[in-house]
């Protein structure tokens, strides 16, 4: 067997007239659904029309302002019968009591204080459970002074370190030697000084 014989895809000849024939039917079917397809929307199109330019009888006319606004009068009338029968039944139930001001204190400290002050007892208790007091922590002497040398004196000298090390980076190592005058050269220094030059 030869490798062609092997392949599972052959090629086959295809015969141009046989091709033409599929290309021409797959075309006339293609137009067919187009045409049927406007067909149908002309149809559609045409009913459409039909129902919109109908004239409508009487009794049509009769029934469609019936309905659009007869019953919607109807339906707002009831609901303003149930609207006023469902006030005067609450209106009647509830009977009004004049109270005098010591009354009004009375129930305005059970409804308000009273309220106020149990939920400032339960936000103290809750806050207790939940979120207790940091303890109290004291500092003795020998601390405080620990603490001061850490903080001060070791800033201080790690300061100074720092300030002994610039000066030693741009002035050098050797710091000049300041030259001590005495009375005489100090004297002569000032004449030299004051003295006017020409």
């Amino acid at each position: 067997m030869s490798d062609s014989d092997d392949s599972p895809r052959q090629k086959k000849k295809v015969d141009p007239e046989e091709l033409t024939k599929r290309l021409f039917y797959h075309q006339q079917e293609r137009a067919k659904q187009t045409e049927e397809k406007r067909q149908k929307t002309l149809k559609d199109n045409e009913t459409r029309l039909l129902w919109s330019n109908r004239k409508l009888t009487r009794g049509d006319e009769k029934t469609m302002v019936d309905r659009i606004y007869t019953q919607q009068l109807e339906r707002r009338e009831r609901q303003k019968e149930r609207n006023q029968q469902m006030l005067e039944t609450a209106s009647k139930s509830k009977s009004t009591k004049v109270l005098n001001t010591s009354d009004v204190a009375e129930v305005v400290q059970r409804m308000y204080n009273s309220e106020v002050d149990r939920r400032k007892i339960r936000d103290e208790s809750l806050g207790k459970k939940y979120q207790p007091a940091p303890p109290k922590r004291t500092i003795d002497a020998e601390k405080v002074k620990e603490i001061n040398s850490r903080l001060y004196e070791e800033t201080k000298g790690k300061k100074e370190a720092t300030r002994q090390a610039l000066f030693t980076k741009y002035n050098g190592d050797d710091i000049p030697p300041s030259k001590k005058l005495n009375k005489e050269q100090q004297q002569l220094m000032a004449v030299r000084l004051t003295e006017k030059k020409n």
